[in-house]
């Protein structure tokens, strides 16, 4: 079987055919070489095997979802995010120098497969080991969606290379990947604002950029509880006004919710690619659970005011259901921080 290896990030590619982009750094096609097997069994550059060395890769990254630019991409704008050009950085690149295995690096091979590091292309986990994890622990991603970081080697240049984040390009296909895992190219995604941002990609592009939807979750996280609490001491003390006070927290926690929800969606679409996995799964079923609860809630004591009073045979269901919503709430904050890498998480 064929092997290729991309010139910007050293990702190898087995199979017959090139994929129409690199699943880790995004670059098109074009930046691939074909690695063949000398007497030794070691891979070879066929194109620099004469110690010629390639000359310095010039590229755009977009700063918003991380796209890297192809010379042939239509337009100025990213056709990932619809970002305009201005939103494009230069980044620089050299191709490694491949240097063919010798007798006594054979000896160092087990060693070298248990370092082997693997990289979620969803969250960024780091994974080391001699094959992927069955499931990503941070995002619950497939193995399939693992690609794996080769070494840094020696190279005759060596400029600052800075690993772009991988966009939302088609992932390495595997027999044994569900359906839901796999993606078209970055390039062949549809896109209303290839050619012009417009107001709604703007919108989005720096929503995602300055963090909307962390921000807006803190609304309903912070809320909720309050209003809980004051549902509970307003039934406790039988006090009116702490069940009022608990009713209009509640109405501004359904008021936020819109905005938490369309926020997470655009985070999931330009940060995570459109990956369902279960974690992403989890978040958007509890966001469902807090809204649609909410709801009921507030149309509860508007239609019978009387409902948490001590006579009311209802005040207790009525409970229920806002603990169900704050249990909800808590969960969705949980498995959202899973999906943050923080300092000092690997000590966990």
């Amino acid at each position: 079987m064929k092997k290729w290896q991309c010139k910007v990030c050293n990702y190898t590619h087995s199979g017959d055919t090139l994929p129409e982009s690199c699943p880790v750094c995004g670059v098109y096609r074009d930046a691939f070489i074909l690695l063949e097997d000398d007497e030794k069994g070691a891979a070879v550059d066929t194109e620099n095997s004469a110690g010629k060395a390639s000359e310095v890769i010039i590229q755009k990254k977009c700063s918003v979802c991380g796209y890297i630019k192809r010379d042939d991409d239509p337009g100025d704008n990213c056709p990932v995010c619809g970002i305009s050009a201005d939103h494009f950085q230069d980044i620089t690149s050299s191709p490694p120098v491949i240097k063919r295995a010798t007798e006594a690096d054979d000896d160092s091979s087990e060693t070298e497969d248990v370092e082997k590091k693997w990289k979620c292309t969803v969250c960024g986990y780091i994974h080391t080991g001699p094959e992927p994890p069955d499931k990503c622990p941070v995002c619950g991603a497939d193995r399939s969606l693992f690609v794996l970081l080769e070494p840094k080697v020696e190279t005759e240049t060596e400029p600052e290379q800075e690993k772009p984040v991988p966009p939302a390009a088609d992932k390495k296909e595997t027999s044994d990947a569900p359906e839901t895992n796999k993606h078209p190219p970055a390039d062949s995604k549809p896109s209303l604002t290839s050619t012009s941002p417009g107001f709604y990609t703007t919108i989005t592009t720096q929503m995602s950029k300055w963090h909307g939807h962390p921000i807006s979750v803190h609304i309903p996280n912070g809320v909720l509880p309050v209003a809980f609490l004051f549902y509970v001491l307003g039934i406790l003390f039988n006090s009116d006004t702490l069940l009022l006070v608990s009713h209009y927290n509640l109405i501004f926690v359904l008021i936020s919710m819109p905005m938490v929800l369309f926020s997470g969606y655009n985070d999931w679409q330009i940060r995570l690619g459109g990956n369902m996995t279960r974690v992403i799964k989890t978040k958007m079923i509890c966001g469902a659970i807090v809204t649609i609860v909410s709801l009921i809630l507030v149309l509860w004591r508007w239609v019978n005011p009387d409902v948490a009073e001590q006579w009311s045979s209802g005040r207790f269901i009525f409970g229920a259901f806002f603990a169900i919503a704050l249990v909800a709430a808590a969960v969705a904050g949980f498995y959202g921080g899973k999906l943050i890498r923080f300092p000092g998480d690997n000590k966990f």
